[in-house]
């Protein structure tokens, strides 16, 4: 007769996510980033992000356009906000409520505007905030669980 063991459970690793806004990322003191800025700033965005499961950016089509060929040189899905009350903090605020309902429980957010700062409150979710200090908002900085400054 087969011997049984108990079952062990094993110990599952946070379920992690990238959330870009693009709009925020490819901006410096009011201006458009060049390509090449850009690639380096998501690059280093990647990078403070680590091991990650899901990534998303988001950004309105004209940026979208004018960064298109860094975007898929990098292979980063993009969600084009076409409307005025589908910005890309919304997209991705949209994105994290259904990650969060499927058990993800670290969003790094590259953002700063502060209507994602209801995410950094939510009671089963670590965030971490990825910004440059000018784009990044007091109340996004005050409530996120840890801030990279972004040069």
């Amino acid at each position: 007769m087969p011997t049984t063991s108990p079952t062990r459970q094993l110990a599952r690793s946070p379920r992690r996510a990238l959330l870009i806004d693009l709009d925020t990322l490819s901006r410096d003191r009011g201006h458009h980033l060049d390509t090449a800025q850009l690639r380096q700033r998501l690059e280093t965005v990647l990078a403070c992000a680590g091991e990650i499961d899901h990534i998303l950016a988001a950004a309105a089509p004209h940026t979208v356009a004018r960064y298109l060929a860094e975007l898929v040189s990098l292979r980063l899905p993009v969600a084009t906000a076409v409307a005025r009350h589908r910005t890309a903090p919304r997209v991705l605020f949209e994105r994290a409520e259904h990650l969060i309902s499927v058990g993800y429980t670290e969003i790094v957010l590259a953002a700063g505007h502060r209507s994602l700062g209801v995410l950094c409150r939510h009671p089963k979710v670590a965030t971490i905030v990825c910004a440059p200090a000018k784009s990044l908002s007091h109340h996004l900085r005050s409530c996120a669980t840890q801030v990279i400054t972004l040069c």
